[in-house]
């Protein structure tokens, strides 16, 4: 760092230091003017306590490990008091509004374009910052889950990752872009992930499961949709994903003809990702043993799913299977 630079930090930090209650206030007031029905004000408010007191660190301090503790330390309160990122994310403007008028009325004219560019410069690489570690946060989640859930139901082996190379090769005969087929990829790994909260003595049970336990275990689809929800991360366009992957939790089980569950929605209704996934994920219940079945052959599941198309399965899809089936059989092989 030069000494102009250096001395520029000084001057930024000299006035956060001693108007760090009037930005905090400022932001407060920014917010109140402008959000009218804005909620978790006062466990944002704690956030930006925190972010204030990591940006007057990094001005003290160049120790990259120490600053990014903080920043760690920040996304963990978020993500302990479950902050919503989209209020997070609405804030982060009127916060910048806040220290920058107090930037404005401290500092004289001549210095004022190098400390502002400078200030924005460290407060994009702390907002950078925080959001990549919020990703990171929530991934380990989704990934610790789907572990969870996999260890639970082990009699399926393998269902998770056939399933996905099923609704792979049906989305590729399907002719849809690149990027569904990479989303459809990742996204269908969480499709069970809600049957963590389901309790082993119906996840696992032998035998036929009663009314009450068949109700129990429909609520994984919901109970999965929230918890993708919640650990949506920091913009649409890194976790495209995850969008994909609450429509394949929620709808996987859905039926094209309205009679599936949880919401009875049917034909185009269901998102694409969802009615493609139905089909990979029956055709892979029917051909695997499970608790309460033994398995089936390849052939008497497309004869299944060809007896259902257009009341469990869209036509086009099952069209689709028809023509690939082959690869389905390959890539149930290979898992054997």
């Amino acid at each position: 760092m030069n000494n102009y630079e250096t001395l520029t930090k000084k001057q930024i930090l000299n006035i956060f230091e001693n108007n760090k209650e009037l930005i905090l206030n400022n932001w407060a007031n920014l917010i109140a003017e402008n959000e009218k029905n804005f909620s978790e004000f006062d466990e944002l408010l704690n956030i930006f306590k925190c972010i204030l007191s990591n940006y007057i660190y990094h001005l003290k301090n160049e120790n990259r490990k120490l600053c990014f503790s903080c920043i760690k330390r920040t996304v963990e309160k978020m993500d302990v008091n479950d902050i919503s990122y989209n209020n997070f994310m609405i804030s982060i403007p009127y916060f910048q509004e806040s220290y920058i008028s107090i930037l404005l009325r401290n500092l004289k004219n001549k210095d004022i374009e190098k400390c502002i560019t400078l200030s924005n410069r460290i407060y994009n690489k702390i907002i950078t910052n925080i959001q990549n570690e919020y990703l990171n946060i929530n991934d380990s989640t989704l990934t610790a889950m789907l572990k969870l859930s996999e260890l639970r139901d082990d009699m399926t082996g393998h269902h998770v990752e056939r399933t996905r190379e099923y609704a792979v090769v049906l989305s590729k005969e399907l002719n849809l872009d690149d990027n569904f087929v990479k989303h459809i990829s990742k996204a269908s790994l969480l499709h069970d992930i809600g049957k963590v909260a389901v309790r082993d003595e119906i996840l696992l049970k032998p035998g036929k499961l009663t009314e009450d336990e068949y109700e129990e275990i429909k609520k994984h689809t919901i109970t999965g949709a929230k918890a993708i929800s919640k650990v949506i991360g920091v913009n649409e366009y890194t976790n495209e994903y995850l969008y994909m992957a609450i429509d394949i939790a929620l709808g996987h089980h859905e039926k094209y003809d309205g009679s599936g569950y949880p919401n009875g929605i049917k034909g185009i209704e269901i998102p694409l990702c969802s009615r493609i996934f139905a089909l990979a994920d029956a055709y892979d219940v029917i051909t695997s043993e499970r608790p309460y079945k033994k398995s089936f052959s390849h052939e008497e599941a497309v004869r299944r799913i060809k007896l259902d198309c257009g009341k469990h399965f869209d036509p086009d899809i099952v069209n689709a299977f028809t023509k690939i089936q082959g690869k389905f059989q390959i890539i149930n092989n290979k898992y054997k």
